[in-house]
């Protein structure tokens, strides 16, 4: 089969490659080096997840799992019911940075391997000999209206790659230079930006 190296060009600006018909070299060189967002379709068509995981299936089989969010502790089972009548108008909270360690381990099998578009993992050098791995694998789930509840890049300044398996949902993403136009906080929160909607900012509090 041929490869081709260059991009699906997507209406909004950003590139949608197909997996399999990119050359990896080209793939590190033109997004991962280069700090462009692109979605790349066919890199997780080996998972057993893709197709099963729903939410009627996180309901059915792993209903008793404790999750909490924002310190409140819900049976998922309950919290997928709510999801599922979730609406911007009355939007379920939204589960996020649930470690799949946690999880029952059927689950991590579920999205194994990681797909090579994740590779090269710099994290997981001998030049990092931590004993703490710096590598995590989350699982996010939300319904209608549910949205992450800060803007903010991911610690380290590692790239993030996101695998949607049910469902849409969309992205707000900023380039690098447009970092300083961002407000961010300072200290330990210094990922974080101050603005307390990104898609709807105050342009007299932050010009």
């Amino acid at each position: 089969m041929g490869r081709i190296s260059g991009p699906i060009i997507h209406a909004d600006g950003i590139d949608r490659i197909q997996w399999n018909r990119i050359d990896h070299h080209a793939y590190i060189r033109n997004y991962l080096y280069a700090l462009k967002p692109v979605i790349v379709q066919g890199a997780i068509d080996h998972w057993p997840a893709l197709g099963k995981w729903t939410p009627e299936f996180f309901r059915d089989h792993h209903g008793s799992l404790d999750v909490r969010i924002d310190e409140k502790a819900w049976k998922l089972g309950k919290l997928i019911d709510r999801i599922m009548l979730s609406s911007p108008e009355n939007p379920a909270p939204y589960l996020r940075n649930q470690l799949m360690a946690n999880w029952p381990p059927e689950l991590s099998a579920d999205i194994s391997p990681m797909p090579d578009c994740t590779r090269p993992n710099f994290l997981e050098s001998r030049l990092f000999p931590s004993r703490v791995p710096k590598t995590y694998i989350e699982a996010y789930i939300g319904g209608a209206g549910a949205k992450f509840p800060f803007l903010h890049y991911d610690g380290l300044h590692t790239h993030a790659f996101l695998m949607q398996l049910y469902g849409k949902k969309e992205y707000l993403v900023f380039a690098p230079n447009q970092y300083c136009f961002l407000y961010p906080c300072s200290g330990n929160d210094i990922n974080l930006s101050n603005f307390p909607d990104a898609a709807n900012v105050d342009l007299e509090k932050f010009p």
